[in-house]
């Protein structure tokens, strides 16, 4: 499921309730499970590979044997049976290594046999009966290995969540899902007004969230430039950091998490307002070198030179007449990371509301 709202975009993005559909069919196909098991049952046997195969993809695929599946808790008849052997994607590889204390990059030079060797020992000596929470789907595809103390929240509970506040209009311009994080952006028309003479935006929400581990719950406010199709997150001065963006971890009561997520739902509606009136001081924030402010922005953030390189085009190639001014600089910031997906995308709308943020300050 991914589809961005791009600047020559053609093809019809999907609603809300069509994003929710699809969430409930991929449950429904890929029937994801969870189980807290000992790690000290476990058995680690890297799969056999060809000659030919290069040593990194010996690790994508590993097998867990359980010796012993009494010992494990009683399967709900709602889920799938507890497999003998869990196939480990990528990312839960990553995950079991870290939480074995073994380096990834050494491990992977290792052969087959010795990577085995080492990583029984670690389970056998380094985990003292110590229990994981496994992500299981598809009967015997383990995606994700976790903290026991990590708390379930998942996409299609965010998404149903935030549902009955999007009015039926609503437009989305980012969903992004890689089984690893999901990100969508969506906003409504009837918030539609010009920061000046021809230039409209656009306010909505933008949530984030991982299933696996990889991010926390993210609300946060979202608005949507449409001449140029740019996305921003964040702006308004609330949130966990004044940023505006509200972030909640997988760890403890569950009940509170949602109800806290529910509030930073209910308080990211009411602050449309705010968006248009920052946007608008910005167009008066007049800056007099943007190539040193973009500069700047790439120091502060530690982001590459070709980062810079890509601002620098959009500043003075995107609008037929660059903007001397923080609008502008941070349009730049914008209109790169709409030419991003995913994690990359959404960090460099932060980097953008935060540039915003700290030139309206100053």
């Amino acid at each position: 499921m991914n589809y961005k709202d791009l600047k020559n975009q053609t093809a019809q993005m999907p609603t809300l309730q069509e994003i929710i559909t699809e969430k409930r069919q991929w449950n429904t196909t890929h029937r994801p499970f969870d189980r807290t098991v000992r790690l000290d049952q476990y058995h680690f046997q890297p799969r056999e590979l060809g000659v030919a195969e290069s040593v990194s993809s010996l690790i994508p695929f590993v097998n867990i044997i359980v010796p012993d599946p009494k010992n494990l808790p009683v399967v709900p008849p709602t889920t799938a049976p507890v497999p003998l052997t869990a196939n480990l994607t990528t990312h839960a590889v990553d995950q079991l290594l870290a939480r074995l204390d073994i380096r990834k990059k050494d491990f992977t030079r290792l052969p087959p046999g010795i990577m085995q060797y080492v990583a029984d020992w670690y389970i056998l000596h380094e985990n003292d009966g110590k229990e994981i929470f496994i992500r299981m789907q598809d009967e015997n595809t383990c995606r994700a290995v976790l903290s026991t103390s990590f708390e379930t929240f998942d996409d299609l509970e965010l998404l149903e969540m935030i549902a009955p506040v999007c009015p039926p209009d609503s437009k989305v311009h980012l969903a992004w899902d890689d089984e690893l994080t999901m990100h969508l952006s969506l906003t409504f028309p009837d918030t539609k007004t010009a920061v000046r003479v021809g230039d409209m935006v656009e306010s909505g929400i933008h949530i984030s969230n991982s299933e696996v581990g990889m991010r926390s719950v993210t609300i946060a406010p979202f608005v949507w430039r449409l001449r140029c199709r740019n996305g921003l997150v964040g702006l308004t001065g609330n949130g966990d950091n004044g940023d505006g963006v509200s972030r909640f971890h997988h760890m403890g009561d569950g009940k509170r998490m949602r109800d806290a997520v529910q509030l930073a739902i209910a308080s990211v509606m009411t602050d449309y307002p705010k968006l248009t009136a920052q946007f608008r001081e910005a167009l008066d924030k007049a800056i007099a070198d943007p190539a040193q402010k973009l500069a700047d922005v790439v120091k502060e953030h530690e982001l590459t030179k070709d980062d810079y390189k890509e601002f620098l085009d959009k500043f003075f190639h995107e609008e037929t007449v660059p903007d001397y001014n923080l609008f502008g600089v941070v349009n730049a910031i914008t209109a790169t990371a709409r030419d991003r997906n995913g994690e990359n995308a959404f960090a460099l709308q932060r980097v953008a509301s935060q540039t915003l943020i700290t030139g309206l300050q100053n």
